[in-house]
Order: C-alpha cells, then structure tokens, then sequence
C-alpha cells in the first residue's frame, strides 16, 4: 500500500502549456461569441430605448386627454421637453432624460391636443448602425417600424 502510493499519489498538476491551450480555446470560443452576439445586443438596446419613448409619448397623449391641455415636446439627442398648455398660457418646460447612448430626432415639435389628435410626425432613434422608427399618426397613435 506504502509502495502504490509513492509511486502513483504524486500530483504533478497542470502544465503551463495545458494552461496556454486552454487560455487559446477559451479567448477563440469568447471572441466568437463576442462577434455573433454583438448586434443582438445592439438590437436589444434599441428596443428598450423604443418602448420607453413610445410609453412616454403614449402617457403625456393621454395626460392630454385627461386634462383637456395642449402638450408640447421637443426631442433632442438625448433627452425630451415637455410642457402643458392650459387657456392662454404655456406651463414651464419638464425634461425627461432618455439613454445618452440612442440618438434620438424628431425634426420638429410634437403636439398633443386633448381630444387624442397631434400633428403627424417621425421620431428616429439610433444606436450604432441601427435604426428605428416611431411613426405617430394623426389620431395620436404610434407604430414602431422594422429595425433597419
């Protein structure tokens, strides 16, 4: 028993060169993995940025609606102004900041009325190479276009 277990209970461990192989196999299989996974990440982002926005839209739509109010919204890159018009009187501008990483572009402003209408408009939203649309059409309501 003595004997077996001096010639076979030593552990020799691993080698550098199995450790170098193993590092190979690991770093090819993660940048594999890295490239085929990129845009459907990028797509997630977007989409997430997209129902936001379309939450916000639809909300301040119906807050309009409610309280019988014009609303006002202005877009930029990054974030989306707000405000209410009550009888002669425009209320002061309300941001809501939106992910830094999506461009976001309306052209114009965009008009809630409170009977649901608005005036037609495009928002685009952009990350990396991807675009998307929000398409709002006269009665307020919005689609979301393919991802393109």
């Amino acid at each position: 028993m003595n004997r077996f277990l001096h010639t076979h209970g030593v552990h020799r461990g691993i080698t550098l060169f199995e450790l170098l192989a193993a590092l190979c196999v690991l770093s090819v299989v993660s940048s594999i993995g890295y490239v085929s996974l990129k845009p459907l990440w990028y797509k997630q982002v977007l989409s997430n940025a997209v129902t936001d926005l379309e939450n916000t839209l639809q909300f301040l739509r119906m807050s309009a609606i409610i309280e019988n109010a014009t609303i006002q919204l202005k877009l930029d890159s990054s974030s989306l102004r707000y405000r209410k018009r009550k009888g002669s009187g425009w209320g002061e501008w309300r941001l809501k900041a939106l992910d830094s990483s999506i461009v976001h572009s309306a052209g114009s402003s965009i008009y809630f009325s409170g009977s649901g209408f608005t005036s037609p408009k495009t928002v685009t939203l952009k990350y990396g190479n991807l675009n998307q649309n929000l398409i709002i059409n006269i009665n307020g309501r919005i689609r979301t276009s393919e991802v393109y």
